[in-house]
This record gives C-alpha cells, sequence and structure tokens, in this order.
C-alpha cells in the first residue's frame, strides 16, 4: 500500500509509540505509518478512538505487521494513513477501550 503513495511523490513517515505526542509536518500526497506494539496477534487490541479530520488525513488500512524475517522484531499493529489536504488535525488510538487508565498514544498533523 505504501508503495502507491511513494510513487506519487509523496514522502512516508513511520511513527512508533515512543512517538506519542508528535507533531509531524507533512504535505498532501505523504503517508503516515503508525506501527503499535501487540501482546497477543491474535488480539492486537489497539483501536483509533480520536480520528482525523478526513478533509487532511485518511485512514487507507489498518494490520498486523508481522517481520517478513524470523526473529526480525516484534509484531506491531499498523495503521496507514494518506494525507488528502491541508491543516491540522489530531489522531489518537488506545490500547482497548478508553478508560482513565487506558494506555494511549496520538499524533498531530500539520499539512500545508
Amino acid at each position: 500500500v505504501t508503495n502507491c503513495f511513494l510513487a506519487r511523490g509523496g514522502a512516508e513517515h513511520t511513527l512508533l509509540e515512543t512517538d506519542n505526542g508528535t507533531a509531524l509536518r507533512v504535505k498532501p500526497g505523504d503517508a503516515i505509518t503508525m506501527r503499535l506494539p501487540v501482546e497477543d496477534p491474535a488480539d492486537p487490541q489497539w483501536i483509533l478512538v480520536k480520528e482525523p479530520d478526513s478533509a487532511i488525513l485518511q485512514i487507507v488500512d489498518s494490520l498486523l505487521w508481522i517481520p517478513s524475517e524470523p526473529n526480525g522484531g516484534e509484531v506491531l499493529f499498523e495503521f496507514v494513513f494518506f494525507v488528502v489536504g491541508t491543516g491540522t488535525t489530531d489522531v489518537t488510538f488506545s490500547f482497548g477501550p478508553v478508560t482513565p487508565t487506558s494506555r494511549t498514544v496520538g499524533f498531530s498533523v500539520e499539512s500545508g
């Protein structure tokens, strides 16, 4: 999926849980991938709880990301977004349902 974005001339931005709170400066045509750790591949548990403004950032895929090489790293859950417009928006994910103690991760986008 990501390669089609790059073919259009956009940049690819990959974020991890450690990038929580990151503010990305992007342009229409860029792709953003958020990769979050998975404890049980049968039940990834990560959910998108604050969706971005769809006029700026659209989710195009969510999938279990498994390294192609044996012992190539941890299994992650991946959310892929495509920057489609200009402006600012936020995205937040939660590990399981949102509660006052849930583990959350998010980032903001400024597209221009």
